[in-house]
């Protein structure tokens, strides 16, 4: 009967990193060297102990008969995988799993070691007062998994700093890639580890992230990335962070600064340039899954629901704009019209959509109401109704009224108007008949004869009418849109621009554009002037903004007009004034390394550092390592600058 290879395997304690599992059987084994206790369990002659296991697959048939452990019992209660499952493609957990099982995929271990630089603190942290309970309770300690996340700086459950060094001598409580770890509260130098007085009741939004994290690693969900990005890309949609046309607007990273301060940003290693920016967004919740920043992932989905248990069980929505003002019917908006209580097919005209504006004009067959209307993008609502005729139905029933000898004021609120529109729709049709004072049937029979003279020269003139209608058409058109050129004034107008090209040209041409556009020669020297002063200004704005990357040529030009863009790309060479702004704006690699040491010095005090030195930033960043003497001498003094 095969009883395996190993004689013993440590039990794993509750929320144990794989990474102590593997320390604590090496040393209650015979091995002087850890990658010889690596080579026994993993098969891997190797003394890192990483971030996360490789070839579990070796350890699990050297485990003895009755160890209950397996594959998912280690990846889930052991390591922070179940933190960036729900977030990773298929073809990404299937490379990280096949890595952690087998050792056999290199892409894998390079997208293994990718989470874990982003996520993962490169030194061991631990929480003085989990080290003396769990030597109490166990009599030994071990390292929490939880606590190695960066975005956490305190113990979840204590409340208390997490520490890399001893407090005494400042010495380093673990070695590099994990290869030496504590086994009892003291340093390595033996002083012995006391719990801190310090300690942090209140620490913003973090305790909540916390108990979405706890979620995450105690409930292994099943759900898939295209799952989570579909339900964020629903919930965007439902709060109008997408335009009509499907792209994200600006409104999400605004909306999220509202909800979480930079200091926090800060303390979970987030930019406000880097949230403001909508390519950050796409990125999340679109195809590529490089996955930038877990707790952006958390913080977002925050946004929408109180916790990541209620955000995943949120009801799917179909996303799909409405089409403006609907298929109809509409309802007339005259009260006397026999279509105000019903629906009814209105005759439309829509409009295009001009600067995010979307008009439709609405006619009544019935009572020749015409209104229009505005369509509000962001509630997706019909809004700014107004009333440009109200019909021949409504002027017969204000002129029959008139005639019945009632008072303005009266015949007001039979046909729900004012008296204003009253009296100006009885001088319009009366004339020098309209009289306020009381009719006598002498002038009441004067204004029947009116209104039947009226009637028959209705019928004649309305061809005349029609002109006179789309000329308003034409002219209403140009004062929305004044520079629209004829092409979209015809495209607009449609059937109404043909009928006055055939029996109203000569008023057309002179009221429209001149169809040939007039030669648009730059002025280059005036256009440098403005130019350089426009691009100076942004430049020296994006300077100030502190971005976390290298100012370059075209981190100037994508802040500047798509057209001024345009232009220095195309006429540099005639821009010379512009041209030396831009090169006068532009980092070398010296100069942005020295802005970017305050932003390296945040990032290592969030990370545990107390007193950054030059040493830890080479070792936190590779960009400084091997640079001029000159250079660094600048570096160093930058930093005293940051650390005061």
């Amino acid at each position: 009967m095969n009883t395996g290879k190993l004689s013993f395997f440590p039990t794993p304690y509750p929320d144990e990193d794989f990474r102590s599992i593997i320390h604590r059987y090496h040393l209650r084994s015979i091995n002087m060297e850890l990658h010889e206790s690596k080579l026994e369990l993993l098969g891997l002659w190797s003394s890192r102990n990483t971030d996360f296991p490789h070839n579990l697959a070796h350890l699990l048939k050297q485990l003895p008969q009755n160890s209950r452990a397996n594959a998912e019992t280690f990846i889930n209660n052991h390591t922070l995988f179940p933190l960036f499952r729900p977030f990773l493609s298929k073809a990404r957990l299937h490379n990280v799993r096949e890595d952690m099982l087998y050792g056999a995929t290199t892409t894998g271990a390079n997208f293994a070691g990718r989470l874990a630089r982003n996520n993962i603190s490169h030194l061991i942290r631990y929480c003085p007062r989990c080290l003396i309970q769990d030597y109490e309770k166990y009599g030994e300690v071990y390292v929490h998994r939880i606590h190695q996340l960066k975005f956490f700086n305190v113990c979840p459950s204590h409340g208390t700093y997490l520490i890399t060094h001893c407090p005494e001598c400042s010495g380093c409580l673990s070695e590099n890639k994990a290869m030496s770890l504590l086994s009892a509260p003291i340093c390595p130098r033996g002083h012995k580890i006391k719990i801190q007085s310090t300690e942090i009741k209140n620490v913003d939004n973090i305790t909540e992230i916390y108990s979405d994290i706890q979620y995450l690693l105690n409930n292994p969900i099943k759900i898939e990335r295209e799952n989570v990005t579909g339900k964020l890309r629903e919930a965007c949609w439902e709060h109008g962070y997408y335009t009509y046309s499907g792209r994200l607007t600006t409104k999400l990273g605004t909306d999220f600064l509202l909800k979480y301060s930079e200091e926090v940003l800060t303390k979970l290693g987030l930019s406000k340039s880097k949230i403001l920016s909508t390519k950050i967004w796409r990125e999340m919740i679109g195809e590529n899954d490089r996955l930038t920043s877990i707790v952006l992932y958390i913080l977002m989905m925050r946004i929408f629901s109180p916790s990541i248990e209620d955000f995943f069980e949120r009801k799917n929505v179909c996303i799909s704009n409405p089409i403006p003002f609907g298929n109809g019917p509409w309802r007339c908006m005259n009260k006397l019209c026999d279509n105000y209580q019903n629906d009814s097919f209105l005759k439309i005209n829509r409009s295009d959509i001009i600067s995010s504006i979307h008009y439709i004009h609405f006619f009544c067959s019935k009572c020749q109401m015409e209104f229009t209307a505005r369509w509000d993008w962001k509630n997706r609502r019909i809004k700014d109704v107004s009333i440009r005729h109200m019909g021949k139905e409504w002027e017969n029933k204000v002129l029959e009224l008139y005639i019945e000898g009632l008072s303005n004021t009266k015949i007001a609120a039979k046909v729900y108007s004012s008296t204003n529109l009253v009296r100006i729709c009885l001088i319009k049709q009366l004339g020098q008949y309209y009289n306020n004072e009381k009719n006598t049937e002498e002038h009441k029979e004067v204004l029947k004869q009116v209104i039947e003279a009226r009637n028959r020269v209705a019928t004649a003139s309305e061809e005349e009418g029609l002109i006179i209608k789309y000329r308003e058409m034409v002219l209403n058109t140009l004062k929305e849109a004044p520079f629209l050129p004829r092409s979209q004034i015809s495209k607009k107008l449609g059937r109404y621009y043909t009928i006055l090209m055939r029996y109203d040209r000569n008023w057309l041409n002179e009221i429209l554009p001149s169809k040939k556009k007039p030669p648009n020669k730059l002025n280059y020297e005036l256009v440098d002037q403005d130019l350089s002063i426009k691009v100076r200004a942004v430049a020296e704005r994006l300077r100030i903004s502190n971005p976390p990357t290298q100012i370059k040529k075209y981190s100037i030009l994508n802040v500047l007009e798509s057209y001024e863009k345009h232009r220095i790309l195309k006429h540099g060479s005639n821009l010379p004034q512009t041209t030396s702004m831009i090169e006068k704006y532009m980092e070398t690699k010296e100069d942005y390394l020295i802005r970017h040491v305050p932003s390296i010095v945040s990032q290592l005090k969030a990370s545990g550092y107390r007193n950054p030195t030059f040493q830890s930033i080479v070792a936190f960043r590779r960009s400084y390592r091997n640079l001029p003497e000159r250079t660094q001498e600048k570096i160093k003094a930058k930093l005293l600058q940051s650390v005061d």
